[in-house]
């Protein structure tokens, strides 16, 4: 079976963090913090879905949050690196976390 076609997202603000998604995983029963993902269409360019999930995630409405018991949290970059393994674990998040780093250094040096 083939699985659907899908963007992830590390978006990196001014402020020096990134903006990722608090969720619930029920089948885990704790919370984790991912990156931003959205499906692709059929014949969808990625980078137009990319832009889609980016604009879609920091104004989840209410009854989204509280049904999936998720929400958008900023955490800033020297951060996020520090808490790989911990409650950033999800193999996808932490692969594209680690391949973003060398593009996140400048982001990061102005955190520290």
């Amino acid at each position: 079976m083939d699985t659907p076609a899908s963007v992830m997202v590390v978006a990196a603000i001014e402020s020096g963090t990134l903006v990722m998604v608090r969720q619930y995983r029920h089948n885990l029963k704790r919370h984790t913090v991912e990156l931003s993902v959205g499906g692709v269409s059929d014949g969808e360019d990625p980078e137009d879905a990319a832009l889609v999930v980016k604009d879609r995630e920091p104004i989840l409405d209410n009854v989204i949050e509280q049904y999936f018991d998720m929400s958008v949290v900023e955490i800033p970059v020297v951060e996020v690196f520090d808490r790989l393994g911990h409650d950033i674990d999800g193999m996808e998040t932490v692969g594209a976390l680690l391949l973003a780093r060398p593009h996140l250094i400048s982001v990061e040096n102005r955190c520290t």
